[in-house]
């Protein structure tokens, strides 16, 4: 939820299941659990409540009644306070008395000689949360059968105990009250899982409520439930408000509120929403699989760690912040700690016990963490965006700055400080035009609105100007205040003894375990010199001396040939492991990961795409999928999942420098022509011989553009109307930048002139828009592709007739940031911070003459006067102070 009085107070939720049963095994009810974590997932996943799991599964009476009673009872509690309890468990009903009955749960130690020795009375609940405490707001929700008694039995026993408590009384801007709702009705059994499951759909579905109101209505909530028809028939939920005055409390928040949505027809909502919706799973799929792991036994780098958390912590610290260093040395860990910390979901499963002496950050000191690596600049703007609150987030690749535009506009409406995270900017699809289209416009122009704390190599920190260090602070992990020595010596020290899971040999079986003293510390100070500051080369070589030392026995760490022989680059250790594990076998190691090296995005799939690409780069090789299971046992430790695809699994290499390692000296172009050949031979064939590209791997429709114009085929792509429509519309139209004869560069325009419908409409209207705009163009054959493939769609195109104009052009040149175009007749005039004024021929997209050079700074205006005979020139630029008035360009 986006405003509202329900971002300002705590929100709590208890949980209590009892499925397991010490004296009554028959009474067991493990599926339960499942319902658990339904509840947990939705409420603090959709609603930001905070887990308390009081009780766990399986209380006893007395676990639940002092649970309870502790938690209401808390110093800590606030009037304020959102609290809700979920219950489920055996729900009985025993008699009262000559005509009453009560509504009871069965705890853990319940028995069924007896049910009233151990049983938590509905009516008893009411006492245990509400007399003499603090709790104003409080919602009970009962799955258990005959459930629609406890209502009664709650309500009866808070009015007799509590009377009218004067705590809920008047008016409260976020409500008070009690409400209780039940999985079924007085006479009703409880099948397990329908109410919870049927309860979350509920609450996700459009029927319950849009994107305007600020809380859900339970009562619209349960009317959706009780109308869905995989809830039993048998089984009716219900809801009460017992006690309180004014609104109803906020219990559910909305959780697709988004004021900016409310104006749009139902469609554009859906796809805005979706949108939105998308780029939180790429996030949180990022944290799982890429920053995660790499925090998992974090140790040292607290002077790095210090100096970015007091960053992250001053607001009024504006400009961004790089963190640079050697392949290894630990970008992706520093800054995959502090992503993981700033999330309030993962926090608590992140563990700082390698970390001493360090302040650490503060949850939500992180807007948005994105990991760059194999992402277009399109999907890091997107991401960016979606931190921002944009409402469209769908830029065109095409016209990326103008987007920019839109959201340094949004940035200035909207309170405080943006923080972005983005890690592997070395590793994006395409670093220089991230950096020059995104990030320089966003940090020249977004002064304390929008900071940045990027990871990259040092070869990236040029693209940012030639004064770059005036805006960015710089944190270098191989200089001598962060590269962290000593806590290099202690991993290394740690694998060599066979204290952690990387160790090549365990604790009980290592050399070095029971080495002498000065052994053991002149190998740590031979590994940590040639490992420098890299604790990926410190693990990997230190591991393969543990696994050498079973059978050769110690090194002598003064032999200069031993000395020697210690790999200094990752790619050289990784290369000298698998050697000593896997003997004959190592050469097969090698061409099984080779094609790890050249996957795209993510990652590449497994399924029949890994080996397809190991068997066609090393002809007469015949691996299958048990040679990749062998692999995995093997050498798996240097392949981790990068991700998810369409519910597909991908890998890819540990580390980006095993890639670069891997890749060596090997023809790129000839091996990218073989990839992208193999890839698009294994394209399924409908009926009459065509690719069917809705039913190829979704790799393929991602990625295989980027093959094609690593190894100069793009040409290749544009014979295809099928591929056209369902491709990855960035890295396409990259990739069609890239055309070479006339006629891939006709077809390359028709596609830019489709590109918006492509984006906003079906799937099933695409290649007739691919035609549309093949007739525009003047594309024949494309036309004629489209029009023998559109066999779905609603609509055909048979002629078009537009007035001609002319598509945007790249203008590549320019190294700094463009502050002045002036039309001069055919030619455009360019003005840069690079110090330059350019002059361009906009008929053939070429610069004119070279580059006009003298000014010492940024030129941040030019003229061009026409003499009269159409001829033109340029009076001295000037370069003054500031400039006001429209902001700029993007660098061409």
């Amino acid at each position: 939820m986006s405003d509202g009085v329900a971002d300002t107070v705590r929100r709590f939720l208890l949980t209590g299941v009892y499925s397991h049963y010490h004296f009554e095994p028959t009474w067991d009810r493990p599926e339960l659990a499942d319902d658990l974590t339904t509840m947990v997932a939705l409420f603090t996943g959709e609603f930001g409540y905070t887990h308390v799991p009081l009780l766990g599964l399986d209380a006893t009476w007395l676990q639940t009644k002092d649970a309870l009673r502790d938690f209401a009872t808390s110093p800590d509690r606030r009037p304020d306070d959102y609290v809700v309890l979920y219950l489920a468990g055996h729900g009985e009903v025993i008699p009262v008395g000559q005509t009453g009955v009560e509504h009871i749960l069965l705890p853990s130690d319940a028995t069924g000689i007896d049910l009233r020795r151990r049983a938590v009375k509905s009516a008893d609940l009411a006492e245990w949360l509400l007399a003499d405490t603090e709790i104003r707001r409080l919602l009970l929700i009962v799955d258990a059968c005959y459930s629609g008694h406890g209502a009664l039995d709650f309500a009866s026993s808070a009015l007799a105990s509590l009377g009218r408590p004067h705590r809920f009384d008047g008016e409260d801007s976020g409500g008070t009250g009690v409400i209780v709702i039940t999985a079924s009705r007085p006479a009703e059994r409880a099948v397990a899982g329908a109410f919870t499951a049927g309860f979350a759909r509920a609450v996700r579905h459009q029927a319950t409520a849009g994107h305007g109101p600020e809380d859900l209505s339970i009562d619209a909530v349960l009317s959706v439930l009780r109308a869905d028809p995989a809830v039993p028939a048998s089984q009716t939920a219900t809801w009460s408000l017992l006690l309180g005055e004014g609104s109803i409390p906020y219990f559910l928040p909305n959780p697709r509120r988004e004021a900016s949505l409310v104006p749009l027809d139902l469609a554009e909502q859906a796809r805005q929403w979706q949108a939105r919706l998308v780029e939180e799973h790429k996030r949180a799929d990022e944290l799982r699989t890429r920053f995660l792991p790499k925090s998992a036994g974090f140790l040292g780098r607290t002077a790095a760690l210090t100096r970015l958390t007091s960053w992250l912590r001053d607001q009024s610290q504006t400009d961004s912040v790089m963190v640079t260093g050697n392949p290894g040395s630990g970008k992706t860990a520093v800054l995959g700690l502090l992503a993981a910390l700033s999330d309030e979901s993962q926090r608590p499963t992140v563990s700082t016990s390698g970390i001493t002496g360090a302040d650490l950050p503060d949850p939500g000191a992180i807007d948005a963490a994105v990991y760059a690596g194999g992402l277009t600049t399109t999907a890091v703007l997107t991401g960016i965006a979606a931190a921002a609150g944009m409402p469209q987030l769908d830029p065109d690749p095409a016209a990326l700055d103008e987007y920019v535009v839109r959201l340094l506009a949004a940035l200035a409406e909207r309170p405080g400080l943006l923080t972005v995270l983005i890690d592997a900017l070395d590793e994006a699809d395409d670093p220089t035009q991230l950096v020059e289209t995104v990030i320089r416009p966003l940090t020249g122009r977004g002064i304390g609105k929008v900071r940045f704390l990027l990871a990259t190599r040092r070869e990236i920190l040029d693209r940012f100007g030639r004064n770059w260090q005036r805006q960015y602070g710089l944190v270098d992990l191989d200089s001598p205040d962060y590269s962290d020595q000593g806590s290099i010596s202690v991993l290394i020290r740690r694998t060599l003894l066979g204290q952690v899971q990387t160790a090549g040999a365990s604790a009980e079986e290592s050399p070095f375990a029971t080495a002498e003293p000065n052994v053991l510390d002149g190998v740590v100070t031979a590994v940590a010199e040639v490992a420098r500051s890299s604790f990926f080369v410190a693990t990997i070589v230190a591991a393969t001396q543990a696994r050498l030392a079973l059978t050769n026995g110690l090194p002598d760490h003064h032999d200069r040939a031993w000395l020697d022989s210690l790999p200094r680059q990752s790619g050289e250790a990784m290369r000298d492991d698998l050697r000593t594990r896997l003997g004959d076998r190592f050469r097969d190691a090698m061409e099984l990961l080779l094609p790890l090296a050249y996957a795209r995005g993510v990652g590449l799939p497994w399924e029949d795409i890994w080996v397809l690409l190991a068997n066609a780069l090393h002809h007469g090789r015949a691996y299958t999928n048990d040679d990749l299971a062998w692999l995995r046992y093997r050498a798996g430790s240097y392949v981790v999942e990068g991700g998810v695809v369409e519910s597909r699994s991908l890998y890819r290499l540990f580390h980006q420098s095993l890639a670069d390692y891997m890749r060596g000296g090997r023809d790129r172009n000839a091996d990218e022509t073989i990839i992208f050949r193999a890839l698009r031979d294994h394209v399924p064939s409908r009926p009459d011989g065509r690719p069917n590209w809705q039913a190829a791997h979704p790799y393929l429709r991602l990625h295989l553009a980027q093959h094609a114009e690593t190894a100069g085929l793009a040409d290749e792509l544009t014979t295809d109307p099928g591929y056209l429509a369902v491709a990855d519309q960035a890295h396409l139209l990259a990739a069609l930048d890239h055309s070479v004869s006339d006629a891939a560069q006709t077809v390359a325009a028709a596609y830019r002139r489709a590109a918006p419908a492509l984006r906003r409409y079906p799937k099933k209207d695409h290649i007739s828009y691919l035609g549309l705009a093949a007739r525009y163009v003047g594309a024949k054959d494309l036309a004629a592709h489209a029009d023998a493939e559109d066999q779905d769609g609603s609509w055909s195109p048979r002629w078009a007739s537009w007035r001609q104009n002319r598509h945007h052009q790249r203008l590549d040149g320019h190294t700094g940031w463009v502050n002045a175009l002036v039309p001069a007749g055919p030619l455009l005039v360019s003005a840069s911070d690079d110090a330059t004024v350019r002059l361009w021929d906009l008929t053939l997209g070429t610069e004119a003459r070279s580059p006009l050079l003298g000014h010492v700074g940024a030129v941040n205006i030019v003229v061009a006067a026409d003499d009269g005979g159409g001829r033109y020139s340029c009076p001295p630029a000037t370069t003054p102070p500031s400039v006001s008035g429209t902001p700029p360009t993007a660098p061409p």
